[in-house]
Formats: C-alpha cells, structure tokens, sequence
C-alpha cells in the first residue's frame, strides 16, 4: 500500500477560461440592456404624461351592400392610451342632420392610431361627412 505524504496535494483542475467571444456578448448585451434603460427614463421624463386628444380622419368611402362603408382613422396626440373610444359620423345637408352612423373602438394608444368603419345608407360623397369622437374611457 502507497503512503500518501502530507505535501501531496490533488491536482488542480484548470478552472474553465471565458472565451473571447463570450466577453463581447456579455458587453454588447450589457449595452444593449442600459440602452433600453436609458431610453425609457428618458420618454418617461421628456414631456409630461396627457390626457388622450382623439382626431378622426376620412381614410375612404366606398360602396357596400345597399349602403357605403366610410374607412375612418383615429389618432390619439396624447401620452395617455384611450378606451372604449366612441367615434360619430353624421351625414348632412343643407335642411340639417341626415343620417348618424356611430361605433366603439375598443382602444386607440397613447400617441398611435386606430382604424374602423362606419356604415350609411346614404352616400356620403354627395352630402357634408362630419367625423368626431364622443369620448373615451381612461384604461
């Protein structure tokens, strides 16, 4: 049987080296991760947080059915998301008010737009088209 000495120690492994190419990752990841931090507590501070401002425009008229279909847009200048938006459009003429045609959209984002349509039966080409939302919920 072997005496083992009180000077023999075990053999070392070698502890496993990080490559390279590990180390540009872990930078460029590490940047990329500030970035994002950055640039979020830079929008959070750059303007105020606003209430939602819904603008609706006329993106198209066009026939469907036995009516016409109107393609609106509605886009929110606020730094506050809108919901259950409620978008109007009536139709008028000379006499006054002809037709109102009315939908809900379910949310229109803080600075972003949404898109929908509302249906007449008359056309809206040959009369005055007015397009307004009637009001929001706060999400």
């Amino acid at each position: 049987m072997a005496v083992k000495k009180a000077d023999d120690k075990p053999p070392v492994k070698n502890a496993p080296t990080t490559s390279v190419s590990e180390w540009i990752v872990a930078i460029v990841s590490a940047a990329l991760v500030l970035a994002v931090l950055a640039f979020l507590v830079y929008d959070g501070l750059r303007s105020p947080r606003t209430p939602a401002a819904i603008t609706i425009e006329s993106d198209s008229i066009q026939a469907a059915g036995p009516g016409y279909l109107v393609l609106f847009r509605a886009r929110n200048h606020g730094r506050t998301t809108a919901a259950h938006v409620v978008v109007e459009g009536t139709l008028e003429a000379g006499s006054g008010e002809i037709e109102t045609s009315q939908t809900t959209l379910d949310y229109v984002p803080a600075e972003g737009e949404q898109r929908g349509g509302l249906y007449f039966r008359q056309d809206p080409r040959r009369l005055t088209l007015r397009l307004r939302a009637h009001g929001f919920q706060e999400p």
